[in-house]
């Protein structure tokens, strides 16, 4: 496991907020600086927008796959979810993220809305995945018996809403990952 899943794993649930929103809030606060700024053109305030939105989304996003992968790895092998798409899913947002300015900063039209809208609708699913991924591993990690949707809807939506959820799924993964550490314990 890295230094990074392992901080996210142990990490509190509001450092997790903080990271995550204290990205975004700072970000925010250097592109209204730079907004004031004479010299500011559209296309940096455009490029520190898209790096805030990247930024932030990588902290939010690699939570997910901090807990993801480690909350799979608690579950039975014939109950466990396929990672493979889990790992894409990941990844595409935080790529779409970065590449979004350049594409409002693209003088084609048809370009925006033939790359553009399927890429954007791409990352929703993508996320809408990674919620779900999460949302089940952590229900299968937590029972160790089969889940349909119902049974973890409300993790799910926890997960969706970040800044509710954050505060009582977090405690969940702490309690989780402390016992993984325990010597003796299983998957150790």
């Amino acid at each position: 496991m890295s230094l990074l899943s392992d901080f996210f794993l142990r990490a509190k649930h509001w450092q997790i907020f903080l990271l995550v929103f204290g990205v975004c809030l700072v970000g925010q606060a250097l592109i209204v600086k730079g907004a004031h700024s004479a010299e500011e053109s559209g296309r940096a305030s455009l490029m520190r927008l898209g790096l805030t939105v990247a930024l932030t989304m990588f902290g939010f996003v690699f939570w997910f796959w901090s807990t993801g992968t480690f909350l799979c790895s608690f579950v039975r092998p014939d109950l466990r979810p396929r990672i493979a798409f889990f790992r894409a899913a990941i990844i595409f947002p935080v790529v779409y993220a970065f590449a979004v300015p350049s594409f409002f900063m693209s003088p084609q039209p048809e370009l925006f809305y033939s790359v553009m809208v399927p890429a954007h609708v791409f990352a929703m699913v993508c996320l809408i995945y990674d919620v779900y991924f999460v949302a089940k591993s952590l229900a299968l990690a937590l029972t160790g018996e089969p889940k349909s949707l119902p049974d973890f809807a409300g993790t799910f939506l926890l997960l969706w809403f970040f800044p509710v959820g954050v505060w009582i799924i977090q405690p969940q993964i702490n309690r989780l990952y402390r016992a993984r550490q325990r010597p003796g314990s299983p998957g150790k």
